[in-house]
């Protein structure tokens, strides 16, 4: 029995999604600020920003030039923006296809003005509340006491409007992740290890 077992951990990898602004989330948002972007120059991107060895590229954009990525429309279709991470379980293959569109996932402020006028309780409190960082609604006594005004009111509230000010997808997600990395930090888990044995199984001499 041994009261120490070395094995890694995904601390590496949880800093190369995580940090800014030179991390894999950041990097996608900063790409996701440029109409004329396109997958093939977010995956160049973290190609050549990302400086770890659990980052690969799997397809071939890693060898085309920023001019010839612009282009990227007249380029085989056999050609896909993959990329992959090597987690702590092993190398998993992605696709950054779709990445900056589904990054870009805005709902429009007038439907949010419109939704604001709503007479119905439950959806103009939703719009009323602020967003917390992780992206969810923030549910206060106040909103509470307060909803039965909203209702009589002929315009959207403006201070209300602005505190939905909308982030990206993958910043949600990134302050989701710290939140819940934040939480297991101050936990005491206990791991339950599964030994395999060989095939024997004896001891190795």
């Amino acid at each position: 029995y041994r009261d120490n077992f070395d094995f890694p951990n995904n601390r590496s990898i949880l800093d190369m999604c995580l940090s800014k602004p030179i991390g894999l989330l950041a990097l996608l948002d900063e790409e996701s600020r440029f109409p004329q972007s396109t997958e093939f120059t977010l995956v160049n991107k973290w190609r050549e920003n990302l400086n770890s060895s659990h980052f690969t590229i799997m397809s071939t954009s890693s060898s085309l030039s920023r001019k010839t990525l612009k282009r990227q429309k007249t380029l085989s279709l056999d050609l896909q923006p993959l990329f992959t991470i090597s987690h702590y379980a092993g190398k998993i293959e992605y696709s950054a296809k779709d990445f900056l569109e589904k990054n870009r996932d805005y709902v429009p402020m007038e439907i949010i003005d419109l939704l604001l006028q709503s007479d119905d309780h439950l959806v103009n409190l939703l719009f009323r509340s602020r967003l917390r960082k992780t992206g969810s609604v923030a549910y206060s006594e106040h909103d509470k006491q307060d909803k039965v005004s909203t209702l009589f009111r002929s315009k959207p509230d403006k201070t209300a409007t602005l505190s939905r000010t909308q982030g990206t997808v993958s910043t949600y997600f990134r302050y989701s992740l710290m939140e819940l990395v934040t939480t297991m930090a101050s936990s005491q888990p206990t791991f339950i290890r599964c030994l395999v044995p060989n095939r024997l199984p004896f001891q190795s001499s």
